[in-house]
């Protein structure tokens, strides 16, 4: 919980100054999105966060694939991650069943 006071328990346990590295890695296979409103998450908690996507919005992705990398202050990445991740999961949740129930559809015009 983020609150007024930011992230307690990474601000409580790690030192100001350390880095972290984090992967992001589809698991299942479908069709990502929501790296738009994630780069607004990191944006917002700390600009400084490096990004890398390897994917975009849109691309089909396959189980295991890396979606991208971040590197940065480790409470900001702590910090930024969890909400960013929560986003494109549910995004990219839609956008496959979506992508799915097209497939089903075919050419029919309904």
């Amino acid at each position: 919980d983020f609150g007024d006071r930011g992230d307690i328990t990474s601000l409580a346990t790690i030192p100001k100054g350390v880095t972290a590295t984090g992967e992001f890695i589809a698991k299942e296979e479908g069709v990502l999105a929501g790296i738009a409103v994630a780069e607004r998450v990191f944006t917002l908690v700390d600009d400084n966060i490096k990004r890398i996507w390897l994917a975009q919005d849109g691309e089909k992705v396959r189980e295991g694939q890396s979606i991208g990398v971040i590197e940065g202050n480790a409470q900001s990445v702590l910090a930024a991650e969890r909400l960013a991740l929560n986003f494109v999961q549910r995004m990219s949740g839609i956008a496959t069943l979506t992508s799915r129930m097209k497939a089903k559809l075919g050419e029919s015009p309904t």
